[in-house]
């Protein structure tokens, strides 16, 4: 497998809420910035995962995903995610990315993650989540 394919299967599984997949793919030291936040290891990121997800369903009516893989010049690849938002008949997509780092010897895995914000897209959620009433995490 190479590093486009692992990618996708990646970004396959996390659209899927597929944890178990995501896990499997991940090195056993993978390293996740996320924010001021680090999360060291496939349970920890899996975990974050896991949570968001448990927030979308507790807090939205309704919550699908979309992504788009593609790799850098560096060598890393660039998972694109959009989100599809709803609560009532109000409608909010969400994009935001993450570079994934790829370990330098077999077996081939993700051995990092970091997220990046868009500009204006958090801005625009959370002033969404304003105006349907809900309180962001």
């Amino acid at each position: 497998m190479n590093r486009l394919a692992l990618a996708q299967r990646v970004a396959a599984a996390l659209d899927a809420d597929d944890l178990p997949a995501t896990a499997a793919l991940l090195d056993p030291a993978v390293v996740y910035g996320i924010g001021d936040r680090v999360l060291r290891g496939p349970d920890a990121v899996c975990a974050s995962y896991a949570e968001s997800a448990a927030w979308g369903a507790a807090n939205l009516d309704q919550v699908t995903y979309d992504s788009a893989v593609s790799l850098a010049p560096d060598g890393t690849a660039v998972l694109a995610f959009v989100d599809h938002l709803r609560v009532g008949e109000h409608r909010h997509t969400y994009r935001c990315e993450q570079v994934l780092g790829f370990t330098d010897s077999p077996p081939l895995r993700v051995a990092t993650l970091t997220h990046r914000e868009l500009p204006g897209e958090r801005e625009a959620l959370l002033a969404w989540f304003a105006t349907v009433g809900v309180t962001p995490r």
